[in-house]
């Protein structure tokens, strides 16, 4: 873990120092925020104010909270990063052979992280504490016996506010409370995109594999250069949602998933009762 705040280039291990790095960032919030603590600060925003970490150039913050969002924000995006720099040097994966050019930059952060599982409702400035607090919500879950088909099986139940979803296990709930929390768990360290999973980490590594693509390669006889460059790009998804991470392969998927991800539309009635659908089932 590096810190990139102004010239301070302090290293900190991954797997064991990462609160001491969170620490050390907020030493440095301080020199903005005097006042800074437990997450909070009094003081106004600094005048003329950008984000002294490098290459990120942010400006444009509404008050002192969203700006210690911003910065504790950082903190993950750096460990993620980091943590998938170390997967990619395993040698496993392609290279990311995007631009380096928002390797820094982290997505805004308007509202305080709201922890919504049951009788809860605590808010974060700090998105790690956010994810740990939730986590600590996701351990003390009690399993829960039940008999299917004549077999007997365990499984515990998000409590998180209108999900009732039921896993087998901790871990599985662990992932399953990404999908509230919207934690990421590995960052691209070239082009600083973020990712949900491993797969869609790998994902984004090997859609930039142009030299092969799904059908054929560059020594295929049958195609000429224009025609693989023309096959290879429209295998690659390069158009990313604004909404989420999710990148697609032309602007009519890009719809379809903003329809049916994002939008609170819901045009379609059940005749039986008032439940709504975003789309029509035949």
């Amino acid at each position: 873990l590096v810190c990139e705040w102004g010239d301070c280039e302090q290293t900190f291990s991954l797997h064991s120092c990462f609160s001491e790095f969170r620490a050390h960032v907020e030493g440095h919030i301080r020199t903005l925020l005097p006042s800074y603590s437990s997450q909070h600060s009094t003081d106004p925003i600094p005048r003329d104010f950008e984000c002294p970490w490098r290459e990120c150039g942010w400006l444009n913050p509404k008050d002192t909270d969203e700006l210690i969002r911003h910065f504790l924000f950082h903190v993950v995006h750096t460990r993620l990063k980091t943590t998938g720099r170390v997967r990619l040097e395993s040698g496993k994966f392609n290279k990311c052979v995007l631009e380096a050019v928002s390797r820094n930059l982290v997505p805004d952060v308007p509202e305080k992280f709201l922890c919504e599982w049951m009788d809860c409702n605590l808010q974060f400035n700090c998105p790690s504490r956010f994810y740990e607090h939730v986590e600590s919500h996701v351990m003390s879950v009690d399993k829960e016996r039940i008999v299917n088909g004549g077999r007997k099986t365990t499984h515990v139940t998000c409590q998180w506010t209108g999900c009732m979803t039921r896993v087998r296990n901790h871990c599985k709930l662990r992932e399953h409370a990404h999908v509230h929390t919207r934690e990421k768990v590995y960052a691209c360290h070239v082009c600083g995109g973020m990712f949900a999973s491993m797969s869609k980490f790998a994902d984004h590594l090997s859609r930039q594999n142009t030299s092969e693509c799904k059908y054929h390669t560059l020594h295929c006889a049958f195609l000429v250069k224009r025609e693989l460059k023309t096959l290879s790009v429209s295998y690659m998804n390069n158009i990313k949602c604004e909404f989420c991470d999710m990148t697609c392969p032309n602007p009519s998927a890009l719809k379809q998933h903003i329809k049916f991800r994002h939008s609170t539309l819901r045009p379609y009635v059940c005749d039986v009762c008032d439940y709504r659908w975003a789309f029509q089932v035949l």
